[in-house]
């Protein structure tokens, strides 16, 4: 084999390991990339349009302190709908609370494997702890936030409570976070919808 032929055939095995990093960094992220769908660290923060009812505030999020949630190191973020508790755990980004509820185990928003997930175990809810289960999934998707198209990895997230079901679509950019997040009630619902403005 001469030496033109050889370099050619490393190429073209380096060109197929980039792809298929890349396809993996859009469906589930290639290594540290997948955190960088959100970002945590003291101090950032997102200002969101919130969409509730006739309502439509510009409200803030931030990053406030680190905490542990599920055994890890995470982060607390405090915002207009309360306080929720995110952390990175082998490359997932699991909830231990979001608003007024706190899960046990916590809650998986985005699987490192990029594929369908499902959870079971505790949810407290105005105090009260109840048997739930949840089925996560998650996509690419092109997003619409005039004037700009962002492309995002889109979360799905379906609590399963024992009166009802909640729907949460959570949409991620890398290095941003959450641009939108849309959450239903029943009969699809929309009950409160965040749409980013500024982060920093």
């Amino acid at each position: 084999m001469n030496l033109r032929k050889s370099i050619k055939m490393r190429a073209a095995k380096l060109a197929t390991v980039l792809l298929g990093c890349l396809v993996l960094f859009v469906l589930t992220g290639c290594g540290p990339g997948q955190r960088e769908l959100m970002p945590l660290e003291v101090g950032k923060s997102w200002t969101y349009h919130v969409i509730a009812g006739l309502n439509t505030p510009v409200e803030s999020v931030k990053v406030v302190r680190p905490v542990a949630v599920d055994g890890v190191e995470g982060y607390e973020l405090n915002g207009p709908l309360g306080v929720s508790r995110l952390a990175w755990k082998q490359n997932s980004l699991i909830a231990g609370s979001t608003a007024n509820l706190i899960f046990h185990p916590a809650l998986p928003l985005l699987a490192a494997n990029g594929k369908k997930t499902a959870w079971a175990g505790e949810v407290t809810w105005l105090g009260r702890a109840i048997k739930a289960t949840a089925d996560i999934s998650q996509e690419p998707n092109s997003l619409q936030l005039s004037p700009r198209t962002l492309e995002t990895i889109k979360s799905t997230v379906v609590l399963h409570l024992p009166s009802r079901s909640l729907f949460l679509e959570t949409w991620f950019a890398p290095t941003q976070g959450i641009v939108k997040q849309i959450q239903r009630g029943a009969g699809n619902r929309v009950d409160i919808e965040l749409d980013v403005v500024q982060s920093s």
